[in-house]
């Protein structure tokens, strides 16, 4: 047998130690293994063409064959589905109108496999857009480069992110990007749409820049709309995640930032579930940031922000049945800034069937000249009230600031306040309150009304922390704090004339120990 000699050659008849064989062993098998590589990098960085070319209308009513560039496998594995490879240069460069190839790529992921669905890449740039893009089917997920120029399409550094230029073409109310699942009883499942901006010259676009249509798991995150007099429209469908992203109407009257309804022509009708994270949305005058009809259930903010000439929330319930009317809305870290002209309610609930949430918020309703007629106002509309319809309200660790009535004002509710901020309420000097009461069974708890601030920007009373109003009974003030008439930073007084009004001859309403007048 022949063998290694480690001292000097192979020597006949001698077998090499154990350890040195499983060397040998192991280099031999190296070798093997950076041949097979070889191979498999080289069939997987071989050109191919993934697309047939592809016929899309041109300009002047004639077409265009769109023959799509070799891609690497490994770069296709990457990219996902690549957008540009149905586009024509001018489509791709921001010149031309790119509807027609975009929706054609939309086309081909729904179409290449049994079920479709796929990773969309769009990279960076400009393609403008003057139709809908329609989502074929669901299971698709468009991404961009990232969020591009704000406001501008001129900007110096150019643009690096992905812009959907919204243009206006036959019809100025068309959405930009519809998600559309209607017509059929179960929901579509599945559609993603992130790192992008889609701009419009405010006033111009009118349609939702990105439309949801009885969709079930959605993720927006990561976009920017601007510029939008609707920015996201939901209707119908559950598990709408919006994260991230901005939405700008603030340039344009009677927008809504995001409005959501159900369908009710179908028979999953409900849109449930609806969380919005780290948002910012800005309207103009008589808008919402966010605005709910009848069908909508569980809604959820987490750290968001509006800013608005309008309202921040509305819901309203135009339909005969109760039960169909907007369900729970829960708000954490909820910022509101309410500029000119005001004269509006912050938060407008009518007809809440479920309940409402609210802490660690912070309520700016207005300025001192232009206040709000309320922070938070909660009352039935179609419905009477009563005690067998009232909901769940519950207030903690809230800021509420400037109103030209009651800051806040309650009905058909059973209602908790603990540990809330609330003044310069009652600026149009109408006898208002802090909190006014005009449902039973609420507790009002370790709050602080009136008072200034640093800013030293309050000038008037209040006239009590709280009022009841006629009727209402079943309520408990206690360890509450209403200060006194004495002079803020700036010499201004905020104070509470009354610690807690009782309008109502009812007994059981409690307004003993408390602090102030």
């Amino acid at each position: 047998m022949l063998s290694l000699d480690f001292q000097g050659g192979p020597t006949p008849g001698r077998e090499a130690p154990p350890i040195y064989r499983a060397i040998a062993c192991f280099f031999a098998l190296l070798a093997l293994l950076l041949s097979a590589q070889s191979a498999t990098a080289q069939n997987i960085n071989s050109s191919y063409t993934q697309f047939a070319p592809v016929t899309i209308p041109a300009g002047g009513g004639g077409t265009t064959t769109v023959t799509p560039p070799t891609h690497s496998a490994l770069a296709r594995a990457q990219e996902g589905t690549m957008a540009t490879d149905f586009c024509t240069a001018s489509q791709a460069s921001g010149t031309g109108d790119a509807s027609d190839c975009l929706q054609a790529a939309l086309n081909y992921m729904c179409n290449k496999t049994t079920n479709g669905g796929g990773l969309l890449y769009i990279p960076a740039g400009v393609y403008n857009v003057s139709k809908t893009l329609s989502v074929p089917c669901p299971g698709i997920e468009i991404v961009g480069a990232g969020i591009g120029a704000r406001r501008s399409l001129n900007a110096s550094p150019p643009v690096k992110g992905t812009v959907i230029h919204a243009l206006v073409g036959s019809d100025a109310n068309l959405p930009v990007i519809s998600a559309n699942y209607a017509g059929t009883e179960d929901y579509g499942f599945g559609f993603s749409i992130r790192d992008l901006e889609i701009f419009n010259q405010p006033g111009t676009r009118l349609g939702a820049f990105i439309a949801l249509e009885h969709y079930s798991v959605v993720t927006i995150a990561n976009v920017a709309l601007e510029g939008a007099c609707t920015g996201i429209s939901i209707k119908g469908g559950n598990t709408i995640n919006i994260l991230n992203s901005r939405i700008d109407s603030y340039d344009l009257a009677a927008c809504d930032g995001v409005v959501m309804t159900g369908r009710p022509s179908q028979s999953y009708r409900q849109l449930d579930t609806v969380t919005f994270d780290h948002v910012v949305v800005s309207v103009g005058t008589g808008g919402n940031c966010y605005r709910a009809t009848e069908f909508v259930q569980t809604v959820q903010w987490n750290n968001t922000i509006c800013e608005t000439k309008g309202r921040a929330i509305k819901a309203s319930c135009d339909i005969e049945t109760q039960n169909n009317c907007p369900g729970f809305f829960t708000l954490l870290d909820f910022e509101v800034e309410s500029h000119e002209p005001g004269g509006y309610k912050i938060i407008e609930l009518t007809d809440l069937i479920d309940g409402f949430k609210m802490t660690d918020s912070w309520i700016r309703g207005g300025s001192p000249d232009f206040p709000a007629d309320n922070g938070l106002y909660i009352a039935p509309k179609r419905f009477p009230a009563s005690a067998t319809n009232a909901i769940t309200v519950t207030l903690a660790n809230n800021w509420f600031k400037y109103a030209g009535g009651p800051c806040i004002y309650v009905e058909a509710s059973h209602f908790s306040a603990v540990g809330n901020h609330i003044y310069g309420c009652n600026r149009f000097n109408i006898g208002a309150a802090g909190i006014q009461l005009g449902s039973s069974f609420a507790t009002v708890t370790g709050n602080i009304f009136c008072g200034d601030d640093t800013l030293g920007d309050i000038g008037w009373t209040m006239a009590a922390g709280g009022m009841i109003n006629a009727g209402v009974s079943y309520t408990n003030w206690t360890g509450n704090v209403f200060s006194k008439s004495v002079p803020g930073p700036q010499n201004h007084v905020n104070a509470c004339q009354a610690g807690v009004i009782n309008n109502s001859t009812t007994a059981n309403n409690n307004t003993s120990n408390n602090v102030g007048p």
